[in-house]
């Protein structure tokens, strides 16, 4: 009887031992299969938090990224595991050919733009990218005021209607309401 015991234990001991050895490499195929944002790595918030304070490191992560609790706490546990595996973008990842990062957004190159701006200025790519998007709204701002139709503000301006003035200007050009007020206030 005491034979049988010891061949059960040790079967269950065996049992136990394949599924947590499963279990582990289970989570380390899915923190190495992760597809981790590298760009955060040049966040300096994001580097100021690592490795000590992970929680804030995750949800800087989080906010950078978009991504839910789970990935973003995979990933930054994934950076701080393996730190010599950081790959930060470094330098321009694109031939602009002297082109300028106003040149590229005309030419609907955007990515190319950020990296531009990002290699100039020394900021990560998260700042690059905001300030790309101003730029961007702005150039078209501007190219839709070359098609906004001036004689149509001027007469809701002399109805006395301001305020559509302003919608219409907003409308055709995608500016918010500070520079609709400016524009018709003062350019008008």
């Amino acid at each position: 009887m005491s034979l049988l015991v010891i061949i059960l234990a040790a079967l269950v001991a065996i049992s136990l031992l394949i599924f947590f050895v499963g279990i582990t490499a289970d989570n380390q195929a899915q923190a190495t299969n992760y597809d981790i944002d590298w760009s955060v790595l040049s966040d300096e918030e994001f580097q100021s938090y690592l490795p000590h304070k992970k929680i804030n490191a995750i949800k800087r992560y989080r906010e950078l990224t978009g991504l839910g609790l789970k990935e973003a706490k995979q990933a930054v546990e994934y950076v701080i595991a393996h730190p010599e595996q950081k790959k930060v973008k470094s330098g321009l990842a694109a031939n602009t050919g002297g082109a300028g990062v106003r040149d590229l957004l005309l030419d609907n190159r955007f990515e190319e733009a950020v990296d531009v701006y990002a290699a100039f200025m020394g900021v990560d790519e998260f700042t690059a990218r905001d300030a790309i998007h101003e730029l961007q709204r702005e150039i078209n701002a501007e190219a839709n005021l070359m098609d906004i139709d001036t004689n149509e503000l001027r007469q809701l301006i002399d109805e006395d209607n301001k305020i559509g003035a302003y919608k219409r200007y907003m409308a055709q050009t995608g500016a918010s309401l500070e520079e609709a007020k400016q524009f018709i206030e003062m350019d008008l």
